[in-house]
């Protein structure tokens, strides 16, 4: 289910796929959803498989604790491109 409450379905996935992201490296199962926009979503599953995460919106940065050792991860964008504002009127 996504954000506006629609469930898109999936008929492949791809499991125990290796991912690096920012230098570490992840074991993921992919499905592949019809969405645009994005390469990839990180889901609740893949976030609970960290443990505990610290997450910091006002810089935009995650982290963890792996192997004894913080791991941070952070949003990557041009500081021109604007960050998406939340439809207001969607919230009542």
């Amino acid at each position: 289910m996504v954000g506006n409450g629609s469930i898109l379905e999936y008929n492949n996935t791809s499991p125990q796929v290796n991912m690096d992201i920012q230098g570490h490296r992840f074991t993921l199962d992919l499905f592949h959803l019809p969405l645009s926009g994005v390469d990839i979503v990180l889901g609740v599953q893949w976030l609970k498989s960290l443990g505990p995460v610290t997450t910091d919106y006002d810089s935009l940065t995650m982290s963890y604790i792996h192997l004894r050792q913080t791991i941070h991860l952070f949003v990557m964008y041009p500081s021109t491109y604007p960050l998406p504002q939340p439809n207001v009127s969607t919230f009542k």
